[in-house]
């Protein structure tokens, strides 16, 4: 910390006292001057006063150095201490000596928990070999090396810490020695960096772990993620389809108001499902039940488009399964007795549209 500076009143009293001793000094042993005439008595006189002013002058430079010195040191010391970024350094020892408000905060704890002590405490378990094997570096070279271990206070909180560290050699202790000098260490909390990669970790591992089809785009409509149930129902996979427009995927089944419709929906609320029936990379046509949700910014501008989609090739293959068993013989596949009353009432329904007739003709095949 340095001094306080002198007040001006106190400097005054000062020169005083400097005076008094020296009119004493006078009186016990006079000075004897040399003749001179009064021009010059006056110019030795206004040499004085010249003087005087001048070290008035020094002496206000002086003190308005010191002030901005010290609110220099004020605003440094205010950057230092609520500055996003923690630091401490940590002597030769690996004992912290010095740290600023940020990193009390981030592990949660006060001045008297932490100087003096090894940063090695405040290391996770799990973090502990990381930290041994990645710390080392910090002494041996004064380049910046990037470190991330968890730290935690006993009562305090538990973070994920990025610690960039940077040793200093002061001159009394470098000496050419490479272990020699204190150490400055800027530490970031990237426990939110970490928990956002987890999150979007597991929203990958579900993502492909459904079992529907999923298909993200950009606002252009071009694709840019699929899932593993994309590639089992359409033969596509990611490399692929991803820059390329759904469209790749059109069966040709369904006709141009079919899409306008489509889009109409998406535009006007945001959503759209349905049946539609699309094509694999081997040709095949296939049905599926497809929704697709419209992705808003804070702002309200579409940035994205999400398609959920169900294969339902199955179903439709059990579809057509019944509807053969319902209407066709099992053993001979002819139509049964069913289909023809089906057929039947079809025929007599046009007929009483147009006024027309029907006629049956009914051969017994068994004579």
């Amino acid at each position: 910390m340095s001094q306080e500076p002198s007040s001006p009143t106190t400097g005054r009293a000062g020169m005083e006292r400097l005076r008094e001793q020296a009119r004493q000094i006078l009186e016990r042993a006079p000075m004897k001057l040399p003749d001179a005439d009064v021009d010059d008595l006056r110019a030795i006189l206004e040499e004085l006063q010249v003087s005087q002013i001048e070290l008035e002058l020094q002496n206000e430079e002086l003190r308005r150095t010191q002030r901005s010195l010290e609110e220099a040191r004020d605003r440094f010391s205010d950057l230092y201490h609520h500055t996003p970024v923690g630091y401490l350094s940590l002597d030769r020892s690996g004992l912290v000596h010095d740290v600023n408000n940020t990193f009390l905060q981030m592990l949660g704890v006060l001045p008297k928990e932490l100087l003096r002590k090894p940063l090695s405490a405040f290391v996770e378990k799990e973090s502990r070999n990381d930290f041994f094997s990645g710390f080392l570096p910090f002494y041996r070279s004064p380049e910046s090396h990037p470190l991330e271990v968890w730290l935690a206070a006993p009562q305090g909180r538990r973070f994920l810490a990025r610690l960039e560290g940077r040793r200093v050699d002061p001159d009394a202790e470098t000496g050419g020695d490479g272990d020699a000098g204190h150490l400055r260490v800027a530490v970031i909390d990237h426990t939110p960096r970490h928990q956002s990669e987890e999150r979007q970790r597991l929203s990958s591992a579900a993502l492909h772990a459904t079992s529907e089809g999923v298909v993200l785009t950009d606002a252009d409509q071009k694709i840019i993620e699929v899932n593993a149930a994309f590639t089992r129902s359409t033969g596509y996979t990611i490399d692929e389809v991803v820059g390329r427009r759904p469209r790749l995927l059109k069966s040709g089944r369904h006709d141009t108001a079919f899409y306008q419709e489509m889009w109409r929906c998406l535009g006007e609320f945001g959503t759209w499902r349905g049946e539609i029936w699309n094509r694999r990379k081997n040709g095949e046509i296939y049905p599926e039940w497809l929704n697709i949700s419209a992705i808003r910014n804070g702002a309200g501008v579409v940035t994205a488009y999400a398609g959920i989609f169900s294969d339902l090739s199955a179903q439709e293959s059990v579809r057509q399964r019944l509807h053969h068993l319902a209407y066709y013989d099992a053993l001979t596949g002819l139509p049964n007795r069913q289909l023809c009353l089906d057929r039947l009432r079809n025929a007599l329904a046009q007929a009483r549209r147009e006024g027309g007739k029907v006629g049956i003709a009914f051969i017994d095949i068994d004579r």
